[in-house]
């Protein structure tokens, strides 16, 4: 059976290599070491500490040489003072600069990531795949309880990342993440009281390293990304509600920075571009307090060189909800934003040629018509040949309610659709329900069972769509 873990390919323009020993020729006062951080030494902000045994060479250097790791995460120092302490060798270290050690030369990167029902590759550059299943609770106050109810964020972005150097200067460093977005936060909040509080939560993280060389130095790139959720909610009086939102659609955002010809500095611009669509959805449980809820989605995708922080880029979809007391009608929004920030010194240049730069690429937001809690939405005329029981299909619970067709796409939810073996009814379970590893299409949502979990993938909407492949693999985007 085939993997459902993304993949990717990974094309380096120089040198490369993300496993082994890239041997290189030792050369001026540059010394490459394969030392993995944190196995090997330890790295801290001001010094290397590594273990006295098998590194009596280090004892060697001299203040001005430059130390550079190719293995991990790596690390670009250079010394200033080396001593032997007891069974450990500590140099006293200040961070090097690429340009001082390379006058002319090029770091590429273009990473691409694919998602889907597609087969897995270790090490791969796969993007952010993350579903947010079964309950969990955020918060637990007496007067305030949040828990996380289902969702996901899909986002398989292709990453440009390209630095050139000329006369040991910057000249351009670009980074853009572009590609096909699918988010979805469903939470429940119950209140009691007069609150307002915020409830930050970081649920999953991943690097990708890997390796080129400038010249005869190891240049070790770190792609890290991380997502988390989180709500800020302002109320008075006692409630319960469940809340979605869900952004779907295509995005590229982030940044250029580039020096002209012969100038002593450059300038950044921001590249953005966009095309999503909102959805919003609020049930009321019990109650009717007033309310004013922002509820987020926040991930991060970071540029690091050597593990030291870097360029970033922050996608952030959000959802906002308000009600006031003893009114009928809720308001609902959705929305997308996406910041760029470049506040830290990468390792190409020295300080004056480098421009902090913080730039917001985009806030798209929908505010909805106001929505009143038991109204109906007629989806078709009547109910046709469905049944008060309904069935299950793609995903889908279909059933007839009051004469006009109920659907609820689990799917989408983080559920499966199963009809109960008690009420005979088609309704939304924990599990996969009547979803197998084939899957289904469903308006060119891929959905399918992992591992007893429903998982989705909007197909991107300028390909083919989403379709039947064969036996093996079932349904999957074309």
């Amino acid at each position: 059976m085939l993997a459902r873990l993304a993949y990717g390919l990974l094309a380096l323009v120089l040198a490369a290599g993300c496993s082994g020993d890239i041997e290189v020729p030792q050369t001026g006062n540059v010394v490459v070491l394969h030392a993995e951080p944190g196995v090997d030494v330890t790295v801290e902000e001001t010094r290397l500490i590594f273990p006295a045994a098998g590194n009596s060479d280090l004892l060697t250097r001299v203040p001005g040489d430059v130390l550079v790791s190719d293995k991990g995460t790596g690390f670009l120092r250079r010394v200033i003072s080396v001593a032997l302490e007891g069974e450990t060798i500590v140099v006293m270290t200040d961070s090097a600069d690429l340009g001082e050690l390379v006058k002319d030369g090029r770091v590429r990167q273009e990473l691409s990531a694919k998602s889907g029902k597609l087969d897995g590759q270790a090490g791969a550059f796969a993007g952010m795949d993350v579903q947010f299943s079964g309950f969990e609770r955020l918060k637990n106050d007496v007067d305030f309880k949040v828990d996380l109810v289902g969702g996901h964020f899909q986002f398989a972005p292709d990453m440009e990342i390209d630095a050139i150097i000329q006369e040991g200067r910057l000249d351009s460093f670009r980074v853009v993440a572009s590609g096909a977005l699918d988010s979805l936060l469903m939470a429940e909040i119950e209140v009691g009281g007069k609150i307002h509080k915020d409830v930050q939560k970081k649920l999953w993280s991943q690097k990708y390293v890997s390796v080129q060389l400038l010249g005869s130095v190891p240049v070790v790139e770190v792609v890290e990304l991380s997502v988390g959720v989180g709500l800020i909610v302002e109320a008075e009086g006692a409630g319960k509600i469940r809340l979605s939102g869900k952004a779907s659609g295509t995005l590229s955002g982030g940044a250029e920075f580039l020096r002209p010809p012969g100038a002593e500095e450059g300038d950044w611009q921001a590249i953005t571009a966009q095309e999503l669509v909102f959805t919003p959805e609020v049930e009321l449980i019990d109650g009717n307090a007033r309310m004013a809820i922002a509820g987020t989605v926040f991930a991060q995708i970071e540029v690091r060189f050597y593990d030291v922080a870097g360029p970033a880029i922050r996608i952030e979809p959000y959802l906002e909800l308000s009600h006031e007391a003893g009114s009928p009608l809720w308001v609902p929004a959705v929305g997308l934003r996406s910041d760029f920030e470049a506040i830290v010194k990468i390792p190409f240049v020295h300080d004056r040629y480098w421009k902090p730069f913080r730039a917001q690429l985009f806030d798209l937001k929908k505010i909805f018509d106001p929505v009143q809690f038991g109204a109906q939405t007629p989806t078709g005329p009547g109910c046709g040949t469905v049944t008060e029981n309904g069935f299950c299909t793609e995903g889908i619970a279909i059933r007839c309610n009051q004469g006009q067709l109920a659907i609820t796409d689990c799917a989408v939810q983080g559920l499966g659709c199963d009809v109960s073996p008690e009420t005979q009814r088609a309704a939304c379970v924990t599990g996969c329900g009547q979803l197998d590893y084939k899957g289904a299409c469903a308006d060119g949502s891929l959905r399918w069972c992992d591992a007893g979990l429903v998982r989705t993938y909007e197909c991107p909407a300028t390909g083919p769509g989403c379709g039947y492949v064969d036996d093996l693999v079932g349904y999957n985007c074309l």
